[in-house]
């Protein structure tokens, strides 16, 4: 769905341009009728930030580049006053275009973009612990809420997959399964039977669904 904002373009303006572009967004925001409700920055605070932008550049025109810095500093305290002028229209309710133009800002669209299933893990860690314990970790995955690790004993890797969020395992396999689901990557397996070859697989979930599931590993708990 597509949602409009307060563009941002004014932080590409020139020198005066910016300053003209401050004058109508402080009509906007302080002069309708009825003005905006309780905006960030009051008119006395938001047009101290345009005089002084404007005081500062005429020093800085006569006075040459040594006074650059000074005038970089009223520029930036005006683009921050923007900011949050535009943040605040941002954030009203059932936002509009006109609602965006009436404040004098320019109007444009952001996709709100659904969340994505993650992508499959890797494996990255597998060690033996203490005594008939096995430590797996995999890596970090950019929008993973939770890491999931399912270990069985040694078989037909081939067997076991992740279809639709579900972990579909073989029917006719006689073996030990664990599953780990807390959120952490780091996962922890206690009391395994020394001796014992493992399969370690790691998925990765959010809202939007569950990964598939890695490339599986093996190791042998310490005997």
């Amino acid at each position: 769905m597509e949602l409009p904002r307060c563009s941002r373009n004014y932080r590409k303006f020139g020198i005066l341009p910016l300053e003209t572009f401050a004058t109508g967004v402080k009509t906007g925001i302080y002069s309708n009728d009825p003005p905006f409700t309780a905006p960030p920055l009051t008119e006395a605070a938001f047009d101290l930030l345009i005089q002084t932008y404007s005081t500062r550049y005429d020093e800085y025109k006569s006075g040459g580049p040594l006074l650059k810095p000074v005038f970089n500093v009223a520029k930036t305290a005006l683009v921050g006053g923007l900011n949050s002028l535009a943040n605040f229209i941002d954030d009203l309710p059932a936002l509009i275009d006109d609602t965006i133009m009436l404040g004098g800002f320019t109007p444009v669209k952001t996709t709100d973009t659904e969340a994505q299933i993650p992508t499959q893990p890797v494996l990255t860690s597998l060690k033996r612990g203490e005594s008939n314990q096995i430590v797996a970790e995999c890596n970090l995955i950019d929008g993973a809420e939770y890491y999931g690790c399912l270990i069985m004993v040694s078989g037909p890797a081939n067997q076991v997959e992740m279809s639709n969020g579900k972990l579909l395992l073989p029917g006719n396999m006689n073996t030990d399964i664990a599953l780990d689901v807390t959120k952490s990557r780091r996962k922890v397996f206690n009391s395994l039977q020394p001796g014992v070859t493992y399969m370690f697989w790691f998925y990765a979930g959010n809202a939007a669904g569950v990964s598939n599931l890695s490339i599986p590993m093996a190791l042998m708990a310490a005997q």
